[in-house]
């Protein structure tokens, strides 16, 4: 893969990303405790996985059976002004043969908001723990097998006004920084978004959007870009079965370093959106967006990326369906990534045999095309799970 040179670690960016979670979160579950109905749901899954090429490789592809026990707590509370929720996943991934992709990985979030008659303030924070093992799946496509630890904080804060009966303004922020251990690259994303949504029926909205950020990568040349855009987003609901959202944005990106003069390029940004309901026991969710994102591989990539999620209820404890992916990456600018193209297919069923457990299972099959690699790369999984899954439990005096 061609990219910039990283900064040698040692800048301490992940002993604040842990301290900075630390100092947001604490807080929100302060809160929750002390408000008035809090309550209290866990679960804990152990999965087993057999996959024949873990780290989707065109040769020398390892194969492996693996477990993974998740514990998961989720805190929520509120007021009639104040709402809170908390949610935090405990990793603990064993493999049987490849001891050195065993993690212990975890994964906190958080919301807070505060409500008048007419307005929200909210705060949202998330912090991720994980491995390349994982987090390149859907990025570069590399390093899987490296096993690199990664650490990543996101903070969201935004404030919603209902200026009047059919109009809606927001003013949101975001901040991600991303750090790893060695060999990718570190980056943070410092951004901004205006929103104006007026409703223009009972049933449809339209949305005009005004954003900036800034990129900044851990490279040995300061890699930084800035990005100024706009969009108009159509929300609609046809009929009680089916809903749609159209949007069209267009996205200015400049990009410079200390070493090169800077690059300028244009991007449009479509996206689409349904939601279909065939039957009250089933439901359709199809998603496509193009948008430019921050990556590990130290430049700003461009993703057009289609999900599909299908459920089906066959009866009141047996379900199935289809989860689905297909996104295509390339680079905005001349160097720093690898273009790819990735395919993950899971038909799945489950079936909630008691009120407190269920079973799931799943085949999973994984494709990616990178260039400058004449072979493609194919993966297989089958996966079972077992999850136990308690009455929550209610906190109040």
């Amino acid at each position: 893969m061609s990219r910039p040179d990283v900064v040698p670690p040692g800048r301490g960016g992940r002993r604040w990303i842990g301290i900075g979670a630390g100092l947001l979160l604490t807080p929100l579950a302060a809160v929750a405790a002390m408000a008035e109905e809090p309550s209290l749901e866990a679960f804990v899954r152990e999965r087993l996985l057999y996959d024949d090429n873990i780290g989707l490789n065109t040769s020398g592809e390892v194969s492996d059976l693996s477990s993974r026990t998740t514990v998961g707590l989720d805190l929520v509370g509120g007021t009639e002004a104040v709402d809170v929720a908390l949610s935090s996943r405990f990793d603990f991934t064993y493999y049987a043969d490849e001891d050195d992709l065993d993690s212990a990985d975890q994964s906190l979030s958080g919301t807070a908001g505060y409500r008048t008659p007419r307005s929200r303030l909210a705060l949202e924070a998330s912090y991720d723990r994980d491995t390349t093992r994982t987090s390149e799946v859907d990025d570069t496509g590399l390093f899987i097998l490296d096993n690199i630890r990664r650490e990543a904080l996101e903070l969201r804060p935004s404030w919603s006004l209902q200026a009047t009966r059919l109009d809606r303004f927001t003013l949101s922020g975001r901040y991600r920084e991303v750090d790893y251990v060695r060999s990718l690259v570190d980056h943070r994303r410092l951004g901004a978004a205006l929103d104006w949504t007026r409703a223009v029926t009972r049933s449809s909205a339209l949305t005009l959007a005004a954003t900036a950020a800034r990129v900044e990568s851990d490279t040995t040349d300061n890699r930084r870009s800035d990005l100024f855009g706009g969009g108009l987003t159509l929300e609609t609901a046809v009929d009680p079965r089916l809903a749609l959202r159209v949007g069209v944005g267009v996205q200015w990106a400049e990009t410079a370093t200390d070493a090169a003069a800077s690059q300028r390029s244009t991007e449009f940004l479509p996206a689409l959106g349904l939601t279909f309901r065939p039957a009250p026991e089933a439901a359709i969710d199809l998603d496509y967006r193009r948008t430019l994102a921050a990556s590990g591989s130290g430049n700003l990539v461009a993703r057009d990326t289609v999900d599909l999620a299908y459920e089906q209820r066959w009866t009141r404890t047996l379900s199935f369906g289809l989860d689905a992916r297909y996104r295509a990456q390339d680079r905005v600018f001349g160097d720093g990534a690898t273009g790819r193209d990735f395919v993950r297919a899971e038909p799945w069923i489950g079936w909630r045999f008691t009120e407190f457990w269920s079973l799931g299972a799943r085949y999973r099959y994984r494709w990616q095309s990178l260039d400058g690699d004449p072979e493609d790369a194919v993966s297989n999984a089958g996966i079972v799970t077992l999850t136990f899954r308690p009455a929550g439990w209610s906190l109040g005096g």
